[in-house]
């Protein structure tokens, strides 16, 4: 009765302690369940948002990027422009590589795709009405998950593209497709679970949409919806807005246990969950597994209590059998641990003869254990560590690391050796034990460890860059060598110092602002600012911060990458400049050219910028100076920087030798590329004049400045110190070189306009007011006047025709030239039948003339287009009219030319060409003035039209004085080919 009032008393207390511990690891499980998913739900919600900042951060840099936003606004203006069509595309297929969107597209501000990269796909009716919202906010869009018109799922990340605060002028969108990174991103579960799932949802009106691929549902994505009214669904809470760990029914029916979390400033909805089934399996299992071992070990306590009286009678064998069994155990435990360990073991008499020692020690040192037991250590070959082992034997421990060589075998290696007393039962040294360690791989691994701290040392030591580190509380602890050579400091001397204080006044805030959000962020920052120098001056430089943490995730420090770009704003503020001076030119060339070689001397920062030009033959020269170095009051003299206040053209002056002055030889060569003289000698021809005592030229740098194909000036900058130009001077003066030859283009074409229109409504208004006057004698006096007199007055008004005929056509046949729509119709032509004609027309038309023609003998036919060929004599020839005397005689000849050509000259006695205008008189529009010329009526067009021919004949035409005076006219045409 009493044993079996014992069991059910017994039988109780299990069932009892099972049911509590069963309900307690029940509440466990599921708590540790509920974590598990809020942390994997914290995890996923960390990560898409980390995604999503990404993808602005893609649109921030190309939106204020503005090299990148201009270049972008000009293709959108021209769209035809290939150079900039094909960049882009470059740059939208670099996107596409590196980041990982399906495609790319630019948009003009009205949603038409003006550029496209990646895959061939429509825009859509929805991504272009947002593209034109966005540009008309000029805000940056991305677009919530969608289907497109193609039926594919994506997102659409959107950049307006805009010139300071003005409406967006075009938008660059960027195509997500979520089944490369996004949706696998959500998918990925932590670890191995047959039932759990991350799953993103969004509300839309009265319904849920899961937005991703499900687990159990393929194709799901935005097609599965469940009502927010079906209460079982742990989805349904959002529509109280609620987040946390919930238990219901998933979209297949069945049990979960889900964690729901909200995705900051998208709208969506992370849901992590899993089975209730794979929650309480493992319980299940350990319950019944409990409740098996408690009902065994309770029919065991039975069994175990019946029997007690039986144990007590063996207790004393079986306590015997145990301290055997025991013994034995810890025996066979000693020898596996002594002939298994990795360490070497060895034991040592009093005499310091080995006793044992295990295989590893044998192997350690490369021998036997044969050869080993038994070895006398006071013989050993490297006697390095036998002061350790002999002091075991006085008693002491000793120690020895270092290198070591056999003798018994052929080891050779570092070796870490510790010893030890082996004592008696009375306390007396009978002995040692040694404990040995190969240390060979961690002396290497420390040696390579030191060599790459050495190297990583060496490497921030000598980079250009600056290389710091600070500690939690800003100060810093490291400075590399280069800090002295950009600020001056030596690195010792600013080590636990503040970083703030190196930072400008005016920069501080900005800075402590970039410095605040790294390190609240845990990213790298980025900020430009003013550090101070040991001189108390400032350096500009760009910090690169990366912010240090320890396991803990707290801030420890930063390490900081600065560079100095105190020459990079000197260039950005340079161009700032420049491009001020060009959106500041005016409709006057001549002032801006003045304007343009000013802002060259102050960009380049230089004493001297003096620009020459040839304007008709004559070479002048502006000269723009530093106030300092006029010797003057400062206003520049007469052609220093005050010149242009007299006006554009009073700031030229004109030099009257210049053949040996550095600007005018690159004019006089014709040189294509800049000029350099690192080295000036004293005295160098320059052109102008320097007062004495103030600056002395040392270094010159010239650009020719072009104009329809011929160097017509050249801008150069002077230095007071021998060397050369940087290359940012040189690429700057080139600018400004070519933005003066633009206005010397310009200054040309209006010349010639005014002068084309000065000579055009004179001469043109001469032989009409002829017509006119003749016209209006005719119509009144007609009936009274005779016939001889009607017959004049008829023969003057066809004249006056004649004439306006031939300046249309001179017009005509220059425009033509212009234009490189000059035709020859070439053929075999006989020059001498051809000027005997020429010369019958002649005397019929100027009676009052006499001409004669003398030819030699044998001349060969040229190749010419006869009728431009007869162009050109008559041209000479009513030159020749023109400016002789009435009745003086005009000759012709022909002759032999070099290579077999023919020479054909008209000569006249008229008052001739002076030495200076014998080339201009070839010049559009020039006509030659002076005593016993007559006044001509023309439009200075004849000369010039005849050369252009005679040089598209491949010949040349030029102008000789005759002896007694005149001109002689004379141009050479190749012979015919036999």
């Amino acid at each position: 009765m009493g044993w079996g009032l014992l069991f059910l008393i017994l039988l109780a207390a299990l069932v009892t302690a099972s049911t509590v511990a069963y309900r307690l690891q029940r509440t466990t499980v599921k708590e540790g369940t509920a974590e598990e998913l809020s942390a994997i739900a914290e995890l996923k919600v960390g990560q898409i948002r980390h995604w999503y900042e990404e993808r602005l951060a893609d649109i921030a840099t190309i939106s204020y990027n503005r090299l990148l936003t201009a270049t972008i606004l000009d293709f959108l203006s021209d769209p035809y422009r290939e150079d900039l069509r094909s960049g882009l595309t470059s740059l939208m297929e670099d996107f596409l590589r590196h980041f990982d969107y399906r495609t790319v597209f630019l948009l003009d501000a009205a949603g038409n795709v003006v550029l496209s990269a990646g895959e061939a796909e429509p825009l859509g009716d929805y991504a272009r009405e947002e593209a034109r919202k966005a540009a008309a906010a000029g805000v940056k869009f991305f677009s919530d998950l969608h289907t497109g018109e193609g039926g594919d799922i994506h997102f659409d990340l959107m950049a307006p593209l805009a010139e300071s605060d003005r409406r967006a002028a075009g938008m660059v969108l960027f195509r997500i497709d979520p089944y490369r990174y996004f949706y696998p991103l959500i998918q990925t579960w932590p670890g191995s679970s047959p039932t759990a799932e991350t799953l993103l949802v969004r509300r839309e009106g009265d319904e849920v949409l899961y937005l991703n691929e499900l687990r159990f549902l393929a194709g799901s994505a935005l097609t599965l919806r469940r009502p927010l009214g079906e209460e079982s669904l742990p989805e349904a809470v959002i529509a109280r807005g609620e987040e946390g760990a919930f238990e219901g029914r998933d979209y297949r029916g069945e049990r979960v246990m889900a964690v729901i979390r909200a995705v900051p400033d998208t709208g969506w909805y992370l849901v992590a969950k899993k089975d209730l089934s794979e929650v309480y399996h493992r319980l299940a299992v350990n319950t019944w597994m409990g409740v098996s071992l408690g009902a065994f070990s309770l029919l065991a306590l039975c069994l175990l209590l019946f029997a007690v009286w039986a144990r007590r009678r063996g207790r004393f064998y079986r306590e015997s059998y145990e301290m055997a069994r025991r013994l034995q155990e810890s025996e066979e435990r000693y020898r596996l641990v002594f002939e298994h360990t990795p360490i070497g073991i060895f034991f040592y008499d009093s005499n310091l003869v080995v006793t044992d020692c295990n295989e590893r020690f044998a192997e350690i040192l490369g021998s036997t254990r044969e050869r080993l037991i038994g070895l006398d250590m006071h013989g050993l070959r490297d006697q390095g560590p036998v002061p350790a082992i002999a002091e075991a034997v006085k008693g002491r421990e000793g120690r020895f690391v270092g290198y070591y060589v056999s003798t018994t075998g052929t080891g050779r290696i570092w070796a870490s050796l510790r010893t030890a007393p082996l004592r008696d039962r009375e306390g007396r040294v009978i002995g040692g034990v040694g404990i040995v360690e190969d240390i060979t791989e961690r002396m290497r691994m420390q040696r390579e460890l030191e060599e790459r701290e050495l190297f990583l040392r060496r490497l921030t030591d000598n980079m250009l860059d600056l290389i710091s580190q600070i500690d939690a509380e800003g100060r810093f602890i490291y400075l590399s060598p280069s800090n002295q050579r950009v600020l001056g400091y030596r690195p010792e001397e600013l080590l636990g110092t503040h970083v703030f204080e190196l930072v400008h006044p005016e920069d501080l805030q900005r800075v402590r602002e970039a410095y605040s959000a790294s390190e609240k962020e845990l990213r790298p920052g980025r900020v430009e600012f003013r550090a101070r120098r040991a001189d108390g001056g400032y350096v500009w430089v760009e910090s690169v911060g990366n912010p240090l943490i320890d396991e803990e995730g707290n801030p420890q420090g930063a390490i900081f990458v600065t560079r100095d770009i105190t020459e990079r704003k000197r260039m950005q503020e340079r161009l700032e400049r420049l491009n001020r001076c060009f959106l500041g030119l005016g409709t006057e060339p001549l002032r801006n050219i003045v304007s343009l070689v000013d802002t060259a001397r102050e960009i380049l920062e230089v004493p001297c910028v003096v620009y020459g030009r040839l304007d008709q033959g004559r070479y002048q020269v502006y000269l723009s100076t530093h106030p300092s170095l006029t010797g003057d009051d400062g206003t520049g003299g007469e052609a220093g920087v005050g010149a242009a206040e007299k006006g554009a053209a009073g700031a030229f002056r004109e030099v009257e030798n210049p053949e040996d002055a550095v600007c005018y030889r690159v004019v006089r060569e014709q040189r294509d590329a800049p000029v350099c003289f690192e080295d000036l000698a004293p005295g160098e021809a320059l052109g102008f004049d320097i007062p004495p005592g103030v600056w002395e030229p040392r270094s010159f740098l010239g650009y020719p400045v072009r104009v329809e194909g011929r160097v017509m000036g050249c801008l150069g900058g002077f230095r007071d110190r021998p060397g050369d130009f940087e290359p940012e001077s040189a690429y700057l003066l080139g600018m400004v070189a070519r933005a003066v030859a633009g206005e010397e283009a310009r200054l040309a074409h209006q010349e010639e306009l005014r002068d084309f229109m000065n000579i055009a409504s004179h001469e043109l208004r001469h032989p009409m007011t002829i017509i006119k006057g003749y016209t209006s004698t005719l119509r009144k006096y007609l009936e009274r006047m005779d016939r001889e007199a009607v017959r004049s007055i008829l023969g003057d008004i066809e004249d006056g025709v004649d004439k306006l005929e031939r300046m249309v056509h001179q017009l005509l046949d220059t425009a033509r030239m212009e234009r490189g729509r000059f035709v020859l119709e070439i053929g075999e032509v006989d020059v001498v039948g051809m000027a005997a004609a020429i010369l019958e027309e002649a005397r019929a038309r100027w009676p009052e003339n006499t001409f004669s023609m003398r030819a030699a003998d044998g001349l060969p036919a040229v190749r010419a287009d006869e009728e431009k060929l007869r162009q050109v004599v008559v041209i000479l020839l009513e030159n020749a009219v023109k400016y002789s005397p009435p009745g003086s005689p005009v000759e012709v000849e022909v002759s032999h030319g070099d290579e077999g050509g023919v020479v054909l000259s008209v000569l006249d006695r008229g008052p001739g060409i002076a030495e200076g205008e014998r080339e201009k008189v070839f010049e559009r529009f020039y006509q030659a003035d002076g005593p016993g010329r007559r006044p001509s009526h023309g439009l200075g067009l004849g000369l010039y039209i005849a050369r252009r021919i005679v040089e598209a004949h491949g010949g040349r035409l030029w102008h000789e004085p005759r002896e007694g005076g005149g001109s002689a006219f004379r141009f050479t045409i190749k012979a015919a080919m036999r």
